[in-house]
């Protein structure tokens, strides 16, 4: 069978561990276990992971202070610490909690108890955005070795506050039925109605939009305009953010089947709800920074003058780059 990703897993808990890494073997990805901080180090300089789960459920391991530790070796010139992204897995929800993992890098953050199902809809999407940096690192490797210059990207606009709007369901009566982190470098946008959403949504380029539902029927119309969304080609990548009661979502994992990009049940600390908000719209800058990284290797120098697509030296050296990097990192490759 082929491994779709390399994960590395670290748990203190060597029951929970073995869960989570068959959890992961059932979904076609390779998982590796590890029980202490160190061992964690350790294994992410010598696997280079494509994603980094901690479990945080036993206190003695501080998943927070390993993933600082990770992201500042990480910065230092010629670290073998992968840019992998890290998600970690808490046993509570607590306004500290997301205020730390958005000051330490952390990708995501899962509060127990856990679901399955709801664990890999939010592992896939930081798979895919590991695939592709490390498709760009290897294109560029690719270039340099040919001698071909590939010019650097311009302003990804990551320091632009993000535009946000929000639709509540005609049952949201309070605002304080919704926390929302108003400040936060955010500006909100409220859509009275479906309609006026989406106006608005074609008028304007909105880094996210938050959906706030109070019952099951409004989780339900909340997510039908959800899938409307994504019926639409230029929002197929909009992070979409549900706000609703527990006791309104029975499968944790249909809104993310449905469009959703985070669910969050109510009542939430407004740290929870910024932290899904600057984590998703960095998410989406990083992903077209990539792409446009793509688009920028494919200078003159390396392509067909008829095709204007790979020549084959590039093509050649790429494939090398590939092969070298599954045998060292003992990955599966398939082309």
């Amino acid at each position: 069978m082929s491994r779709l990703a390399n994960v590395l897993v670290a748990s203190a808990d060597t029951a929970r561990q073995g869960v989570l890494v068959d959890i992961l073997a059932e979904n076609q990805c390779s998982a590796l276990g590890c029980d202490t901080a160190d061992e964690l180090m350790s294994l992410a300089r010598s696997t280079h992971p494509d994603l980094i789960l901690i479990d945080m459920a036993d206190p003695s391991m501080d998943g927070l202070a390993v993933a600082r530790n990770l992201r500042a070796e990480g910065r230092r010139p010629d670290s073998p610490m992968p840019a992998a992204p890290i998600m970690v897995i808490a046993s509570q929800r607590r306004a500290d909690l997301y205020e730390d993992a958005l000051a330490m890098g952390v990708e995501d953050v899962l509060v127990d108890p856990l679901d399955d199902a709801e664990l890999m809809c939010r592992i896939w999407p930081l798979l895919r955005l590991s695939t592709i940096a490390t498709e760009v690192e290897g294109r560029i490797r690719a270039a340099t070795a040919l001698g071909a210059a590939v010019p650097p990207d311009g302003d990804d606009g990551s320091d632009l506050p993000g535009s946000v709007l929000v639709l509540r369901d005609t049952a949201v009566t309070q605002e304080s039925q919704v926390p929302l982190p108003y400040g936060g470098g955010f500006t909100f946008v409220s859509a009275v109605s479906n309609r006026d959403a989406e106006r608005l949504l074609s008028k304007q380029a909105f880094d996210a939009v938050v959906l706030v539902a109070v019952d099951g029927d409004g989780a339900e119309r909340m997510l039908a305009f959800c899938e409307l969304l994504r019926s639409k080609p230029n929002l197929y990548d909009l992070p979409v953010i549900l706000i609703a009661p527990k006791a309104a979502i029975t499968d944790r994992s249909d809104p993310y089947w449905r469009g959703v990009t985070r669910l969050v049940l109510a009542p939430a600390p407004h740290q929870e709800i910024e932290y899904g908000l600057s984590g998703l719209t960095a998410r989406k800058r990083r992903r077209w920074s990539l792409r446009r990284a793509l688009d920028r290797i494919r200078v003159p120098d390396l392509c067909d003058p008829v095709t204007k697509l790979y020549g084959e030296p590039f093509l050649r050296a790429n494939l090398g780059i590939l092969v070298e990097d599954a045998r060292t990192w003992h990955r599966r490759l398939s082309l």
